[in-house]
């Protein structure tokens, strides 16, 4: 629709769900259109330790967090939360981010975080190919069972 211009969507380094549909390869060809990314930490929780991860059938907290700090740690990135950031930042069809803060300090973390050297395209594809496809239910957080999240 040329009517829209601006998306916010749910993306992060677990997120496979846009790769099924056109929206990269037709942002790719819509200067005119600018699309956002939110949820780049999954509502924090892929920052957090795994027992505070929803818990979810098909999903094994524990390898995918030791997965994503090997492969942070493998790309000379300092921490997972680095590595999560990057990985979104470093889409081409992805304009910009929508960060949540609570404190000024991690404003400045954020900013420090966005200045740094995004991933190149093959280093993207290398985290891509060495993450286990997450469920659905993880990466949406309306299915997370409150108790659990």
């Amino acid at each position: 629709d040329p009517d829209v211009t601006h998306l916010q969507i749910p993306f992060n380094v677990l997120d496979w769900r846009w790769e099924r549909t056109e929206l990269p390869r037709i942002r790719l060809s819509r200067p005119d259109l600018t699309i956002y990314a939110r949820s780049v930490y999954l509502q924090g929780i892929l920052l957090s330790p795994t027992e505070k991860w929803p818990k979810v059938s098909n999903l094994d907290a524990n390898l995918v967090a030791t997965q994503l700090d090997t492969l942070g740690a493998s790309l000379g990135r300092r921490t997972r939360k680095e590595l999560c950031l990057s990985f979104v930042q470093s889409q081409k069809w992805i304009d910009s981010l929508v960060l949540g803060m609570d404190s000024v300090e991690q404003l400045k973390e954020n900013c420090q975080l966005m200045g740094l050297p995004k991933l190149s395209d093959e280093d993207c594809t290398y985290v891509r190919s060495n993450l286990p496809k997450s469920p659905e239910a993880f990466l949406n957080p309306s299915l997370w069972d409150r108790q659990d999240a």
